[in-house]
């Protein structure tokens, strides 16, 4: 096997830091708010959707037009340590739950809406 398959074989294997995320309207005080299993993955897909103009949810694309890539914040809210061999999507599940009915506060101590992001 060569080394550059060895290298992605093992990025493949690597446990990558999963939990909830946020693209946060600074402007608006308004958070999109979602799970990943692979949150570095899923906050530059996020940033290079809203870089192009647009993104997949269409609240969110919307909200960018409005306010211009300037107003976002892009924030890992809760990280959840991944337990090997396990399918750790139920429990992300039930950790976005919890999170949507607790809220998000600002800096300031003002609620922030949380709006839930289906990707």
């Amino acid at each position: 096997m060569s080394r550059q398959r060895e290298l992605k074989a093992a990025y493949k294997r690597e446990a990558r830091p999963m939990g909830l995320y946020a693209v946060r309207n600074t402007r608006t005080a308004t958070a999109y708010i979602g799970a990943a299993v692979d949150l570095d993955g899923i906050l530059n897909r996020s940033r290079f959707e809203l870089k192009m103009g647009g993104h997949t949810n269409k609240a969110l694309a919307a909200d960018l037009k409005a306010h211009g890539l300037d107003a976002f914040a892009f924030e890992v809210v809760d990280r959840l340590e991944p337990r090997e061999g396990q399918d750790d999507r139920a429990e992300l599940e039930m950790l976005l739950k919890m999170r949507l009915e607790e809220g998000l506060t600002a800096a300031d101590g003002s609620p922030i809406r949380l709006i839930p992001i289906a990707v």
